[in-house]
């Protein structure tokens, strides 16, 4: 991280909150990792455990506390909230949501203490608790906007109701405006985010800072992995075929409904030709896994360990990631895109 973000003084004791880390991977295990490993500073990571939405059902087992070189990661089970929803006011009954899991973050998150710095993440409930802990304790607070919460929010066709959810959500976006205004550093990923956060929420652009993306060009790199990539298409009987990859989240922000749509046009004889492989979770996981089912040409492998990820690129001969162009996926640049090049 350069020197403009993170503080001269060396050996910090920095605490984060946020929703993911080893082993469960993504875009934001692998930034984290690239940023603060062996970066002479100790971070503690509060993040979700066992039972908490953000942990795949398919993962049944993580220790409540690991260490990983410079890092410690402290896991706190985060339970779906119950209870009856307000048809008038969603977003309170949201914000006591994130209240309670944020308490429960700070009273797992704190036992330590004597932090020199708190570094928040969103979604909504892990930027509170560092807002909350920044403001009791007096601590800078550097809050990274992966995507802005408002992006989430939906808007019935309804008229009653879409005038409901518009107020409901100048109340997310309020509650947002606050922690970054109240930030003493925002970390945005993309230019582009940069200046919607300097437009939308009127913070000086001197007050944002930008780190982009980035991976490992030696370990990600075809020429490492062609022998055993070559025994992969090998076993797939994929040696003559035109292998197409999506690794990632399985979702409606990367475009899986319309991927899986535009495979099943395909004539038969161009299906015949091609092998298509796809690596992930997400909440459209079981939609990928019934159409692989019934397509003999798609391999759904679901989750792998991040390790083995270069070699299911090298497999790859087209990556493919369909987006569709909205507020959330044109500020960022996807980590898959850059392993895949």
């Amino acid at each position: 991280m350069n020197s403009s973000i993170h503080m001269n003084n060396p050996d910090l004791k920095i605490i984060h909150f946020a929703h993911t880390f080893i082993p469960i991977y993504g875009g934001t295990t692998t930034r984290l990792m690239n940023l603060f490993m062996n970066d002479g500073n100790r971070h503690t990571i509060i993040a979700p455990g066992l039972g908490s939405p953000y942990v795949p059902k398919a993962i049944d087992h993580l220790n409540p506390d690991d260490t990983y070189g410079n890092i410690k990661v402290r896991r706190v089970p985060l339970t779906v909230r119950s209870g009856g929803k307000s048809a008038l006011f969603p977003a309170m009954h949201q914000l006591k949501g994130w209240y309670a899991a944020s308490s429960r973050l700070i009273d797992n998150g704190m036992k330590e203490g004597n932090y020199n710095l708190v570094y928040g993440h969103n979604p909504m409930e892990f930027a509170l608790a560092a807002l909350r802990i920044s403001s009791s304790g007096r601590l800078p607070l550097i809050y990274e906007v992966h995507g802005l919460v408002k992006d989430t929010i939906s808007f019935s066709k309804n008229p009653i109701k879409n005038i409901i959810d518009r107020w409901n959500g100048l109340f997310v976006t309020n509650l947002e405006r606050h922690i970054i205004r109240r930030a003493s550093r925002i970390i945005v990923q993309t230019a582009s985010m940069q200046r919607r956060i300097v437009r939308e929420y009127g913070v000086s652009a001197e007050k944002i800072g930008i780190i982009y993306n980035g991976v490992d060009t030696d370990l990600f790199s075809p020429r490492r992995y062609r022998e055993p990539a070559s025994r992969v298409r090998e076993e797939l009987s994929a040696t003559n075929k035109t292998v197409f990859s999506y690794f990632g989240f399985l979702d409606e922000n990367n475009g899986i409904k319309f991927f899986l749509d535009a495979l099943e046009r395909l004539p038969a004889e161009v299906q015949d030709r091609i092998l298509v492989r796809i690596v992930g979770r997400g909440p459209y996981a079981d939609l990928v896994r019934i159409f692989s089912s019934g397509h003999p040409f798609m391999q759904f492998i679901g989750l792998v360990r991040y390790e083995e990820m270069p070699v299911h690129y090298a497999v790859t001969d087209v990556f493919v990631i369909p987006r569709p162009s909205n507020a959330a996926t044109e500020n960022l640049v996807p980590m898959k895109l850059l392993e895949a090049m």
